[in-house]
């Protein structure tokens, strides 16, 4: 039945009466008319997303004026706006907490803070769900960075008003409240926050636009997608507009390519390695590179730029399951190294049942999440971690399960999860399987 409808047996079924002429009754009508058109045909503005603000364009006023939640170092909360801000140059820092370049940043930041006190605001933006980025910040109080940052967290319009693609992604507001650019973390220099905050043309970098990740870096928008069957590409330098780490290419619910930018060669290679032996104890370098291979902010931004490399894959849907062995070949073809599984003798904290059931009466650490997985995934991901002395190997036969999932653990929180499930913890010399990177002149294979 339509509103019309309604509205027409209504009117016939209870005519008016004639006290409805009355001109206060009838202005009250007419206001609750009014008032039903506003409810039921004005917008909902609090769902429409804000719009991008672009180059050149002034900051609105109703994102200066947004409430924004602010986590301090201490682990307590403000509410605060942009607002207080206002005059200074704003940089905004979006970053994630599986972003290991965005973390590497912070201290330059602070630095940069601390070097301009009242013309810069540094401000971090946490760009993922808040517990994805508490889980790190309430970790990682032992960390130089963690006593120091203070930064935007939780469901905030920063994300609409400066769309993005990848991480760290730095978006510079100038003293008069315009967008000046959007950058990567390699304008961050004093120079540039001088020109940027006096207003110096010459500070006038490449926008951050960040490429399509619906297609491969270098295909044109002129041919259709769907003749490209297969492709493959590695790049040596830094490739602009592209955001570092993997991405997947899909195809409905397939994955039917990899991108992985501007990454050192070290992470191309183990990310590889990791997809196609998710149980490899260790991937590592035995090269004279090794240094130049894993890549790092102390050997300055030149070498970083030059020597981080891309590989990119797109292929048939059919082939997907050939996909990281396609990834691992084309490396070893092409980057002038070769990375292969070897067996070694390690020093390992091996994993088995406890023969005499006890009741647990420890403190277990504050997992990640509420998620519960198994073993064989807690083993994994305690492996995978930087900085793990010795790898786990677990001899439990791969059956339990309900583990909590944790960020990295030292010996003896280790040690408290598993006695919560009725497993010890031993060290043990063990056979396991490494992923060793060498030149490919050296190379066996």
């Amino acid at each position: 039945m339509s509103f019309k409808k309604i509205t027409e047996f209504s009117v016939r079924e209870f005519p008016c009466p004639n006290f409805l002429s009355s001109v206060g009754l009838k202005n009250t009508v007419l206001c609750f008319s009014l008032l039903f058109i506003v409810l039921f045909q004005w917008p909902s503005y609090g769902q429409v997303p804000p719009k991008e603000i672009t180059i050149g364009q002034a900051i609105p006023e109703a994102l200066w004026n947004e409430p924004l939640k602010l986590r301090l170092p201490s682990g307590k909360f403000e509410q605060v706006s942009l607002s207080k801000h206002r005059g200074k140059l704003i940089i905004l820092d979006f970053w994630a907490s599986w972003c290991s370049t965005c973390i590497a940043s912070f201290p330059t930041g602070h630095a940069l803070e601390q070097q301009f006190p009242d013309s810069l605001a540094l401000i971090p933006v946490s760009d993922e769900k808040e517990e994805g980025a508490l889980a790190l910040l309430n970790r990682k109080t032992s960390a130089s960075w963690a006593d120091k940052l203070t930064t935007l967290i939780g469901k905030n319009n920063l994300s609409s008003y400066f769309p993005h693609h990848g991480n760290p992604h730095f978006v510079w507001i100038s003293p008069g409240g315009k967008l000046i650019t959007t950058t990567t973390k390699f304008e961050l220099k004093a120079e540039n926050i001088r020109a940027a905050y006096s207003g110096d043309k010459r500070f006038n970098p490449a926008p951050n636009v960040h490429q399509d990740l619906s297609r491969p870096i270098f295909s044109s928008d002129l041919r259709p997608l769907d003749q490209l069957s297969f492709s493959s590409s590695f790049y040596w330098g830094h490739i602009a507009g592209t955001g570092p780490g993997p991405h997947p290419y899909y195809s409905g619910k397939i994955i039917r390519g990899i991108r992985h930018a501007n990454s050192p060669l070290f992470n191309l290679y183990s990310y590889a390695a990791k997809q196609l032996y998710p149980d490899i104890i260790r991937c590592v370098i035995e090269s004279p590179d090794s240094v130049v291979l894993k890549l790092s902010l102390s050997l300055g931004e030149e070498t970083c730029r030059k020597y981080c490399a891309t590989y990119e894959l797109w292929m048939p849907t059919e082939r997907s399951a050939e996909l990281y062995s396609i990834m691992l070949d084309d490396l070893n073809r092409y980057s002038g190294y070769s990375g292969a599984l070897e067996k070694k003798v390690t020093r390992c904290l091996v994993i088995t049942k406890d023969k005499v059931a006890k009741p647990f009466k420890g403190k277990l650490p504050i997992p990640r999440s509420d998620a519960k997985g198994s073993l064989v995934t807690f083993v994994r991901t305690q492996n995978g971690q930087v900085g793990v002395s010795m790898p786990l190997v677990d001899e439990t036969g791969g059956e339990t399960t309900g583990v909590g999932s944790y960020g990295p653990l030292d010996r003896s929180a280790l040690e408290a999860v598993l006695s919560s499930l009725g497993l010890e913890l031993k060290e043990a010399e063990r056979e396991v399987q490494w992923f060793v990177i060498r030149n490919r002149i050296n190379s066996k294979n």
